[in-house]
This record gives structure tokens, C-alpha cells and sequence, in this order.
């Protein structure tokens, strides 16, 4: 249960002592000097608690959580390049298919390390196909007679919600169960589900909700379970029938005051030569307010700092509720990252959603990377002003970036490794790469105009350590990375602000990493594939020399000598128009048995003989050789039944293929259309 607290009548006090902060207000602990990116547990909940009112009471201010302090690096949201599979797996798809020939080829969530799946909008296993859209998840028949079938649909949104669909969902699929992430407000919350965290009818507060459905009856899918946490969710992994999944909570519950709040209308001045609060009145108000969030925050409780978590079971109504973390099991950096807790949650996918394993850390933090064994986490430090970083010469634009590393290897836990600095920021998942126990990282140091450059930095462990044994900058002077991709030693960097950089990075020796190579085109790629031996696929924006930016372009790269890349061809898709796959991989398809990439785009034109608008919203689809080139197989719309002349239809978000077929799904339905000519020969409509 979440501890509520009380609002603190205030007493009289002077306006010195509340300005100086000087009641009772001595710091209740001070933590020892450690590593400042290595992670430390506490060793009780009384150590966790006086840790976090000591932070706290170093940030608080008139206006809450403030001081003087700023983030250490920003990282991106998924998107950008992807990394292969170590190993060199020439394919991002996690492709399937029985060996005796009952269930046909298919391909699978475009992921990041093969065996190790990603939480998506859409998964099959090539006899049907689970998806997520208006709120709903629905179970379509591919095998059956006559063309696929929707068998049922089940509600995971309620309908006032739906509007949420769009981000608000995601899911992991193993066997006949299927775990949806689901964000969520807290006046969303059924109401029994809202008592038991203690928040308000109309109060804000940020939940994830995971919803364990059982599938194995597809005319009747059921919610088995729903596990509640305070926080956002991240990102999620799968390997064998184990989830991982990271979380990030924010302190929201603190009932804070503010200036305002200690002014009444006797405060207002006005007259002819200005108009608002008492200069006088408002310090006043300013000072008691800061008196009063101080007041509050030493006597917070365990259960405003650690997140709170509600177990529903569906079919019996029982509910469980408690702290998600065990005071052990969170920890803390030498350096101070903020008083957000980032936790990561085991979830065995064989049995009935429980609680299970979680341990936490006192950080922000959104860029995830896993391999089959590891899970990597990038924070941000909070740095104080003009404090001097480990890397960059100038403090004043230098950010830089912490990566935590878990061992993932066992099913009942994730349990801390080792944790290293980088400079600059990540800019999503692909910026890491695992191989021969390094981890390669691509970051962008940030500053003014000239002063930004990027790095690729090579982590090695070492007790609790992540050192750097190499490291190359460089990489784009004022510029900043917008892809990555590792392809077993070689590294491939864009970085963009006039023109698109592809830099080819040399790490056969993971302590002397060179740039080898640098291919400059107008416009740049955001997310780069592998499509065949020493060949790349870039999927970005086309641009001008003078650096502006224009439509969808698709880019084929010849990498087989790294000292010199070149760009064989290139094809763009109107000036107006963007891709999904510049952001999300997982909208990308690569069928490499038909050399066929498939990727959702919009478009927008006008006519300025005619005056006409035109507008395209569907999928391209495109043979790539390297002989002839990027050829346009074809095009793919949606068009709903009964839909009016100006109505468009929703954006195609996904691609995959099943045997002799092609799906495609927008927020509409799915259609079926032949892998050879894309004539459609069958709708599902949602």
C-alpha cells in the first residue's frame, strides 16, 4: 500500500529562519564517497530512507524538487539504426517455421539480437497473428479456410482509452500466453485498483499495467492477471519464457505547496504602473513555502520512494499489494542520478503472472540493451553546476552517460554486474552492442555548434567496473549521431546536420578502435539493415546540400571495403513524406529469401497546375539487388469498407510475412496480399 502523507500544519516562524532554511534542518545522512557510476546496495530500509530524504533535502525548494542541478546526458527513445545478432547474422527478423512443414515459414518482430524477442504491437507464429489496436487485442486465424479470420477480440483498454492505443500498448507473446505493457493513468484505474494505491478519484499518477491473457481458447481470450506498479514503462525482453522488464518511477505523491498557495487578495498589488503579487508578500509566501516542502519531505516514509506495486488476480478478485522493490535489493550510484527509482522485473511467462524478482536503482534512465545473457541500462547523472566530468574539457557543455550491466543468465532474477561512463548521450537501444564479453557504445558528447562530437567506446568489466580499454571521437564534429549498427567488428555510425557522415569503424582490436572509413550523402539514414554480404540498407530522409531536410529515402551502401563505403543507389518517396522506420525499427521488414523490404510510409503532395491535394498513407515495397538496384515492387493501402472518399484510413504500422504471403497492419484491420505481384486477396477487418 502506498503511505499517504499528511499535510504539516506550519507554525509561526520568522522570515530569516524560513528563508535560511535553519529549523531543525540539519542533512540526516551523508553518504560515503564511492565510485561515482558504480552501484551500491543499502543495507536496510532505514539506510534507503535517510538516503533519499538527504537528496531530497538537497533539492527542495519553494517550487518542490528543483536546486541546482541538471541532467548528465539525455537519452533518446527507440529508434535509429539497429545492431546485428554478435555472431554476424546477416538478418534482424526472428524468423520461424516447423521443420516438418505443418506451420509455413514466417517472419517474426524485427529485434536486435536474435532468441532474445521485443515487446511489439502485432507477433505470430505463422498459424495465427495476435494483435494490438483500437484497445483491443485481437486473435486472427491465418490457416483459415476461405483467408484469415478474426476468431475474438478482447478489450484491454476501456473505450474511453482507446484514444491510448497508439503508444499505450505493447505485448510479449510465449506459447498461449500473452504479456501486455500497458501505460495508464491513475483516474484510468478501476476504482478498487485505485484504493488500493491510495490515490484520488481525479488524481494524476503514472501506472503501468501488465496484463497476463491467456490465448489457448482463441474464441474466448481471458485476462488471467493484471500486476499494477507506479511508474512508465521503458522497454521489455524475452528470452526463452523469461520477460524482463524495465520501469521508471517518478516521486508524484509528495503533496507539495507552493508561493501562491500562502497568498490571499491582501497580497495583490496593483496600480497604474503595474499589476500582481507584493514583492514583500511573495518572498514571504516563497519562504514558508520552502519551509513547508522541506517540513514534508523529512517526513516522508519508505513507501513515497520506493514504488508501489497492486496484484489482481481476475477469476478469485484477490488482491496483493506491497513495495515492488525489497529495500536490499535497490541501490544507489556514487553519484547523484536523480530520485526516480529505474527497476528491473523477472517474469516467468510459464507460470501465472506473480510479482516475482525486482531490483531497483535510485536513477532516470531509457535507453535498454539486452543480449541473450545481459541487460544493459543507461542513465543519466545529475551533475552539478560547473562540476568537471570524467571526459570533455568543458564542463559547462559536457554531459556523459552511465551504463549499468545485470546478468540475466538465471530465471529467477536480474542481478547487478558492473557499471561504466561514457561521454555524451545514447542515442537509443542500437547504440550498444555486446560482443565477446564488450560492450561497444556509440555516444554523442552535445554542445554548442562545433563544440558536439561522437564517440564509440569500448567497455570491458573488471571487478564492478565497466572500464574503457578503447575508445575513438571524432565522429562529427557538430554533428550528432542519428544511427548506429555493429556488425560483428565493424561499426557503423551516421551522424547528421548538413550533410550524412557514414563512418566505418574499425574494432578488430577492441582497445585501439579507428575510423577507417567516411561516405558523405545528402540527407541521412536513421536506421540501417544488413541485406546481404558487405551490403547495408538505409532507410532515412533524403536532403539538400545546404542541409535541408526532405522526404523518406531509401539508400543501398556497398561496406565491402570499410576504407571506402559508396553508395550504389538511392530512391526517395516524395518530399513530404516519413517513415515509421526512422523511429521504430520494429516497423521495418526484411524477407531475405525475396530480397523484399517492406516499410510503412506517408506522403503528402499538392499540385500546384491542378491544385490538387495528394495524399498516400500505406507500405512500399522494394527489391533489393545489387545489380539493379532498389526497384518499387509495389504499393499497399488500407481502405476500409464504407469509408467515405476523403477518408484515408489509419497508418500501415507493421509488415510480415506468412508462407506464400504478405500481411500488413494498420489500426483498421489486416490485410493478406500475395508475396509476389501484392494483389490483395483478403481483409480482417478490427
Amino acid at each position: 500500500m502506498i503511505t499517504r502523507i499528511a499535510r504539516i500544519p506550519l507554525v509561526a516562524l520568522s522570515l530569516a529562519a524560513l528563508a535560511t532554511g535553519c529549523v531543525d534542518d540539519e542533512a540526516p545522512y551523508s553518504p560515503e564517497s564511492v565510485d561515482r557510476a558504480v552501484l551500491v546496495h543499502f543495507a536496510s530500509c532505514e539506510d534507503l530512507l535517510d538516503y533519499a530524504r538527504y537528496q531530497a533535502m538537497e533539492q527542495v525548494g519553494p517550487y518542490g524538487f528543483e536546486g541546482e542541478y541538471g541532467w548528465g546526458g539525455l537519452e533518446g527513445e527507440d529508434g535509429g539504426g539497429i545492431d546485428v545478432p554478435a555472431g554476424g547474422d546477416e538478418g534482424g527478423d526472428t524468423a520461424g517455421g516447423d521443420p516438418n512443414g505443418d506451420v509455413p515459414d514466417y517472419s517474426g518482430t524485427n529485434v536486435q539480437e536474435l532468441g532474445v524477442d521485443e515487446p511489439d504491437i502485432v507477433k505470430t507464429d505463422g498459424t495465427r497473428i495476435i494483435a494490438l489496436a483500437q484497445g483491443k487485442l485481437h486473435y486472427v486465424d491465418v490457416s483459415a479456410e476461405g483467408g484469415p479470420a478474426k476468431v475474438s477480440e478482447l478489450a484491454i483498454l476501456a473505450a474511453e482509452d482507446d484514444y491510448y492505443w497508439y503508444e499505450g500498448s505493447e505485448m510479449l507473446l510465449h506459447g498461449d500466453r500473452v504479456l501486455v505493457m500497458v501505460r495508464r493513468n491513475g483516474w484510468e484505474l478501476p476504482a478498487h485498483v485505485r484504493d488500493a494505491f491510495g490515490i484520488g478519484e481525479d488524481e494524476y499518477r503514472s501506472v503501468v499495467e501488465l496484463v497476463e491473457v491467456d490465448v489457448s481458447n482463441p474464441a474466448a481470450m481471458r485476462r488471467v492477471s493484471s500486476l499494477y506498479v507506479e511508474g512508465s514503462y521503458v522497454s521489455g525482453r524475452l528470452h526463452d519464457d523469461v520477460a524482463r522488464v524495465v520501469l521508471t518511477t517518478q516521486v508524484e505523491s509528495l503533496p507539495f505547496k507552493y508561493p501562491w498557495d500562502f497568498l490571499d487578495e491582501n497580497d495583490i498589488v496593483v496600480d497604474e504602473w503595474s499589476g500582481g503579487w507584493d514583492e514583500i508578500a511573495y518572498a514571504r509566501a516563497e519562504a514558508e513555502a520552502e519551509a513547508y516542502n522541506r517540513r514534508l519531505v523529512r517526513d516522508t516514509e519508505l513507501g513515497d520512494w520506493v514504488p508501489a506495486y497492486v496484484l489482481e488476480q481476475h477469476d478469485s478478485g484477490d488482491l496483493q499489494t506491497g513495495t515492488l522493490v525489497e529495500c536490499q535489493r535497490m541501490m544507489r550510484p556514487g553519484t547523484f542520478s536523480g530520485l526516480s527509482t529505474l527497476s528491473v522485473l523477472t517474469i516467468d511467462m510459464g507460470q501465472v503472472l506473480g510479482l516475482g524478482d525486482a531490483v531497483g536503482l535510485f536513477s532516470e534512465g531509457e535507453t535498454v540493451y539486452a543480449s541473450a545473457s545481459n541487460l544493459y541500462v543507461a542513465t543519466r547523472p545529475f551533475m552539478k553546476e560547473g562540476e568537471e566530468a570524467a571526459f570533455g574539457e568543458d564542463p559547462e557543455f559536457h554531459f556523459s552517460s552511465y551504463v549499468h550491466k545485470f546478468d540475466i543468465s538465471s530465471d529467477d532474477a536480474a542481478y547487478y554486474q558492473a557499471s561504466g561512463e561514457v561521454p555524451g548521450y545514447l542515442l537509443s537501444q542500437w547504440a550498444m552492442s555486446e560482443l565477446d564479453g564488450d560492450l561497444r557504445v556509440a555516444s554523442t558528447e552535445w554542445g554548442w555548434s562545433d563544440l558536439s562530437e561522437s564517440y564509440v567506446t569500448v567497455l570491458r568489466q573488471d571487478g564492478e567496473s565497466l572500464e574503457v580499454v578503447g575508445q575513438v571521437g571524432g565522429l562529427g564534429r557538430g554533428e550528432q549521431i542519428y544511427a548506429v549498427r555493429f556488425i560483428d567488428d565493424t561499426g557503423y555510425v551516421v551522424t547528421f546536420r548538413q550533410i550524412d557522415p557514414l563512418y566505418t569503424v574499425d574494432l578488430r582490436d577492441p582497445t585501439a578502435p579507428a575510423v577507417v572509413g567516411e561516405l558523405k550523402i545528402e540527407g541521412y539514414s536513421a536506421y540501417l539493415h544488413p541485406v546481404g554480404e558487405d551490403l547495408l540498407l538505409g532507410i532515412g530522409r533524403d536532403g539538400t546540400s545546404e542541409g535541408q531536410v526532405l522526404g523518406t529515402q531509401v539508400s543501398l551502401f556497398d561496406v565491402s571495403d570499410p576504407a571506402n563505403p559508396r553508395a550504389l543507389y538511392q530512391e526517395s518517396f516524395g518530399e513530404w513524406s516519413s517513415s515509421e522506420v526512422e523511429f521504430d525499427h520494429h516497423a521495418f521488414l526484411w524477407w531475405g529469401p525475396q530480397n523484399l523490404a517492406v516499410l510503412p510510409v506517408t506522403s503528402w503532395g499538392f499540385d500546384e497546375e491542378t491544385g490538387n491535394e495528394e495524399y498516400f498513407s500505406g507500405a512500399l515495397a522494394y527489391r533489393i539487388d545489387p545489380e539493379s538496384g532498389i526497384s518499387l515492387v509495389g504499393t499497399i493501402e488500407h481502405s476500409p469498407e464504407g469509408a467515405e472518399d476523403w477518408w484515408y484510413g489509419n497508418d500501415i504500422r507493421r509488415s510480415m510475412v506468412i508462407g506464400e504471403d504478405l500481411f500488413t497492419m494498420s489500426a483498421d484491420g489486416i490485410l493478406r496480399s500475395n508475396l509476389g505481384d501484392l494483389a490483395a486477396d483478403g481483409w480482417v477487418a478490427f
